[in-house]
C-alpha cells in the first residue's frame, strides 16, 4: 500500500515545515557543493561516494522541503529518498537502487575502508 506525504506525517514520519526558498535554495547550494567535491581526484572513492549520497539525499530534502514537510528524527535519509516517489514520481526500482546506495554508504563509512569503489 502506498502512503502519502500527509499519512506519513500522520504517523510521525514527517514533520511539517514552512517551505522558505531560501532554504530550499540553501539545501541545493549544499548539494552543488558535494557534487563538485565528489570530483576532487585526489580524494578516496569512498569518500566521493559518501559526498555524492549525500548530495542525493539533501536535493531529496529539498523536495520534501518543497511540499511543506522534513523528515522525522528516525529514518531521516530512509524516508528522503521513499519521498522521491511522491515529489519526482520517481519508480520504485530507482528507489530500491538509491536504498541500496545508503547501504553501501553505511558500509563505507563505518564498517569496511575501500567498501564504495567502483
Amino acid at each position: 500500500m502506498k502512503m502519502s506525504l500527509i499519512k506519513w506525517y500522520n504517523n510521525g514520519y514527517l514533520k511539517k515545515a514552512q517551505p522558505a526558498t531560501l532554504d530550499i535554495a540553501a539545501k541545493i547550494r549544499v548539494a552543488k557543493r558535494d557534487l563538485v567535491d565528489s570530483s576532487i581526484t585526489d580524494l578516496s572513492d569512498d569518500t566521493k561516494f559518501r559526498l555524492a549520497y549525500e548530495a542525493m539525499v539533501v536535493v531529496s530534502q529539498a523536495l520534501l522541503l518543497a511540499e511543506g514537510y522534513r523528515p522525522g528524527s528516525t529514518g531521516s535519509h530512509y524516508y528522503a529518498i521513499e519521498s522521491l516517489e511522491y515529489t519526482l514520481g520517481e519508480s520504485r526500482e530507482n528507489l530500491s537502487i538509491l536504498h541500496a546506495f545508503s547501504k553501501k554508504r553505511h558500509i563505507c563509512q563505518y564498517e569496511i575502508e575501500g567498501a564504495c569503489q567502483p
